[in-house]
């Protein structure tokens, strides 16, 4: 499984890695320069600016480093799935290295939150406990993400993948990316509560997605 993990490092050095994750570095930096400027006037408005920074380094480190359709894309799949693994291993291979790069990227904004927390003299006991609990929800909401983006290319027709792939970058993206068009103040306690709910339901989607590979249904659709 190393050697898929290694392909796939590969691949995304030849195909830029550096614009990949200056692109995921730009939104978050963008928010969190939102939070500092906003911590005299509104502190808690601030603080929400800072947390999304967190999540929304996750999500776009994790989308933009994960590759399903590029084996599709060169007529290598079925190669590719007759590796002597199963393919739920070959699957999960894909993701390691947007894995790391996503919790990388969001441990760098969680160590921005942290720093920036201390100057502003916010409670010890608090900050460490809010951003390291909204670090690992953003994380897993990624990932979660990533599994099923890498079930549709895989599982469904070209088209439909196509349209999830839209969707689930439309919804998380989109919810991240909304607090861009105007201030945001939210409950953070609401908030830890809405990102433990998403990542109930989306892990039980992605439990589900997990059973369901099968390759013949992804050589079928891969024609």
């Amino acid at each position: 499984m190393k050697a898929v993990a290694y392909k796939e490092w590969r691949g995304l050095l030849a195909k830029g890695l550096a614009g990949r994750l200056g692109f995921a570095f730009l939104f978050p930096a963008m928010m969190l320069g939102k939070a500092v400027s906003a911590a005299e006037s509104s502190p808690a408005e601030s603080v929400s600016w800072s947390l999304f920074a967190i999540l929304f380094s996750a999500m776009v480190g994790m989308l933009s480093t994960t590759r399903f359709g590029e084996e599709r894309g060169y007529g290598t799949l079925e190669s590719f799935l007759g590796l002597p693994y199963g393919v739920r291993s070959l699957f999960l291979s894909k993701l390691l290295v947007p894995f790391l790069v996503s919790f990388g990227l969001g441990c760098i904004f969680a160590v921005f939150n942290l720093c920036w927390a201390h100057a502003q003299g916010f409670e010890s006991n608090w900050v460490l406990s809010v951003v390291p609990a909204v670090l690992v929800f953003g994380w897993v909401l990624a990932v979660e993400s990533a599994i099923l983006v890498g079930y549709a290319m895989w599982m469904m027709s070209e088209n439909a993948a196509k349209w999830a792939q839209m969707s689930v970058v439309g919804f998380y993206g989109g919810g991240m990316a909304l607090p861009m068009l105007g201030g945001v103040a939210v409950s953070v306690s609401a908030l830890v509560l809405v990102l433990a709910l998403a990542a109930a339901v989306l892990g039980l989607l992605c439990f589900l997605a997990l059973r369901k590979l099968s390759v013949e249904r992804i050589v079928l659709n891969s024609g």
